[in-house]
Parts: structure tokens; sequence; C-alpha cells
């Protein structure tokens, strides 16, 4: 498989453009629609992301490549069966509060996508998928404090992500029969 591009390169192309988009939230959106109906074309969720100013076409061109390789490199990661997807979070090395943030970004974008789908996957997913999903929607409006960054608090994170990331993947592989099956009714 393809490497995961890297969220700091991505993160300053981004901010040289002055994109008001977070990239862990436009990153929940993309694995949301995958779940939900199946990916969307690169295109149509690069326009509805991500604004670009037209006076800087190289820059803009760098970013939009950088994107279209995390968009092939997401959508290969989900149907990887090694389990390869995480989520576009900021390494290690970023602040607990940092990371916090942007995991709650990826849930909300995770769950407004997933609420698009026409599919309605809190009738369709598991107990087990639909408590993920209740969850997850918990994560995007819980807030995290400064005095949480300690050991525990960093091993406590730690669980929550790996949460967040299996559990995608177990939305999108109960939800792949579904959107299949939905796809050869309409033909």
């Amino acid at each position: 498989m393809n490497t995961t591009p890297d969220y700091e390169e991505l993160l300053h192309a981004a901010d040289e453009l002055e994109c008001n988009v977070s990239l862990p939230e436009s990153h929940g959106v993309l694995v949301g629609l995958a779940c939900g109906d199946a990916a969307p074309g690169f295109d149509h969720w690069y326009d509805e992301m991500f604004v670009m100013p037209e006076d800087d076409d190289a820059l803009g061109q760098r970013l939009r490549n950088a994107l279209r390789a995390l968009y092939g490199h997401t959508l290969a990661a989900l149907a990887d069966e090694d389990l390869g997807f995480h989520p576009l979070l900021p390494g290690e090395d970023s602040s607990l509060s940092e990371r916090a943030d942007a995991l709650a970004d990826w849930c909300r974008g995770f769950s407004y996508a997933l609420s698009l789908s026409a599919l309605q996957p809190s009738r369709i997913l598991s107990t087990e998928a639909r408590e993920l999903l209740t969850d997850v929607g918990a994560i995007a409006a819980a807030g995290h404090s400064d005095d949480d960054d300690d050991e525990e608090a960093e091993d406590s994170f730690v669980e929550l992500e790996e949460y967040v990331r299996v559990g995608a993947m177990l939305v999108y592989e109960e939800m792949q029969p579904v959107i299949a099956a939905s796809r050869n009714s309409v033909h």
C-alpha cells in the first residue's frame, strides 16, 4: 500500500494557502462518506472541503496533489485487510491538547458525513457499531483540559484514538455489503 501522506506537510501547505479547513475534520468527512454510501469522487470531496485562492496556482496544485494522495491512501487503507487505516491526526510530537482537539474534529467530520447517508447506517449497523457512532458523537463534542497532560491522559488518548480507528474500519466493513446491494438494486 502507498505511504500515508504526512500530516505536517499537508498542514503546512494548507497554512500557506490560508485555508480555514481543519485537515482532521475534512479527513473524517471523507471516511464518513466512504462508510455511508461509498466514497465520493476526489473532485467532489475536494471542492466541498477546500476553497483555494485562484492567484496561487503552483501552491494550490501542490496541495491538491497531496490531498489526492491522501484520498487514494484513505480509500485503500479502509479496504485493507491488514487494518492499515489511521485517522489523519497530528503526530505524537504534538501536544496532547492539539491531538485531542484534532481527534474531536475528525470525529465531528465522520459523524456529519455518515449522517448524510441515504442508507441510514444507524438502522443497519450492529449494536457494537451503533454504540461506536454514539461514542464518536460524544468525542466530537468533548473538550480537553490542558491540566490533563500527564501520562495517564496520554494513555487514555492512545486508547481512544485506537477505538476510533478500529471503529471506523468496523463501520466501513459492515456497510460495504449494504452499499453493494443498494447499487445492484439500482442497476
